[in-house]
């Protein structure tokens, strides 16, 4: 299968929910019970098995997220929202993409936490391994949008001046956007009927 034991997919399944990593809403976009199901090799059905993924090494699903708001980001001949590895989407990269569920679980490193410059005793391990801040899920400006994200869509995480404009130019800042999910550089992505939000706050 995916190289993972089916009772540690289990076990740092739990873990996620448990410190409310994931919820209800987060295994139903990905699309599967939970994320990693023991029972399948690709808990999310987008084509990497569940040892090759969790890049971000906190249980989400980080490819699943670049394929929904950039399906080219692989192919470095693609613009359309292709993060350069260099420069500053370098990084988006070395903070964000780090280790597989496969390789966490071959160095004794919890895939949920993101210390896995920590040996499996809570020793520090000396062995090269470093997993920088969890830059997705922070704020370094205070905009109220998620530092992954804005480095993904290629905002300036540190200007929070971005948060205010509407980038497509659909009637929903930017901020709007990152709080429904929805793609603040695609005029035909927006929030729905419903997802409602403040766009002048």
């Amino acid at each position: 299968g995916d190289l993972l034991p089916d009772g540690w997919e289990v076990s740092k399944t739990e873990l996620a929910l448990t410190l409310g990593l994931v919820d209800n809403n987060t295994l139903s976009a990905l699309g599967s019970r939970g994320p990693m199901d023991p029972r399948m090799p690709d808990s999310d059905l987008d084509g990497i098995d569940d040892g090759q993924e969790d890049f971000d090494g906190d249980g989400l699903n980080i490819t699943y997220l670049k394929n929904r708001y950039c399906p080219g980001w692989e192919d470095p001949q693609n613009s359309e929202c292709h993060i350069d590895p260099f420069g500053s989407g370098a990084r988006f990269y070395n903070d964000l993409a780090n280790f597989t569920n496969y390789e966490e679980y071959q160095n004794g490193t919890n895939p949920i936490l993101t210390d896995s410059d920590l040996c499996a005793d809570g020793s520090w391990c000396p062995d090269g391994w470093s997993d920088g801040s969890e830059v997705y899920h922070q704020d370094q400006d205070g905009d109220g949008m998620w530092s992954g994200w804005e480095y993904f869509f290629d905002f300036d995480p540190y200007d929070a001046s971005d948060a205010a404009i509407d980038s497509d130019g659909d009637g929903y800042i930017n901020k709007c956007e990152n709080k429904w999910n929805t793609n603040p550089k695609d005029p035909l992505s927006f929030p729905s009927q419903g997802e409602l939000c403040d766009n002048y706050g």
